[in-house]
């Protein structure tokens, strides 16, 4: 995770605060990324991902395995969870069985590959709903807060 960090703490050092567009300071921006990226250094942060459309292709091919290699990585906070949300009817069990079809270990051929595959699956859930349903979002949030 040292790599990453120190990009990101190159990153927010501007020479000298500008003017967005909207005419605040760019020094404000950086601050709330500073305290943004922060939370990545946290060992007690807890993350929640939500991936809204989790049961179409781009969620499989490409979302889901993008998630998984920072995972893999050690990219993700120590506390994670990543709850997929699509209108189709699935359980927990089927949206893991879904991803692990996707997920490789193309970074590199660990032998603990596997073994990460299994502990990435067990912090991925589902809820169904729709998306135009504030009272399916809700229910959504309720699930969060209860894995946070």
């Amino acid at each position: 995770v040292k790599a990453p960090m120190d990009a990101v703490e190159n990153a927010v050092t501007p020479a000298a605060p500008s003017t967005v567009a909207n005419g605040t300071s760019s020094a404000i921006i950086v601050e709330e990324f500073e305290d943004l990226a922060s939370l990545v250094r946290d060992d007690e942060a807890s993350v929640s991902i939500t991936v809204v459309g989790a049961s179409g292709d781009l969620a499989k091919k490409k979302i889901f395995p993008a998630l998984f290699a920072l995972y893999y990585e050690g990219c993700l906070p120590k506390h994670f969870s990543i709850f997929g949300y699509a209108r189709s009817k699935m359980t927990d069990a089927e949206l893991r069985d879904m991803v692990s079809k996707t997920l490789t270990c193309r970074i590199d051929k660990r032998e603990n590959c596997s073994e990460k595959m299994e502990e990435f699956l067990k912090r991925c859930f589902y809820h169904s709903g729709q998306y135009d349903s504030e009272e399916d979002f809700k229910e959504l949030g309720k699930k969060i807060k209860q894995h946070e």
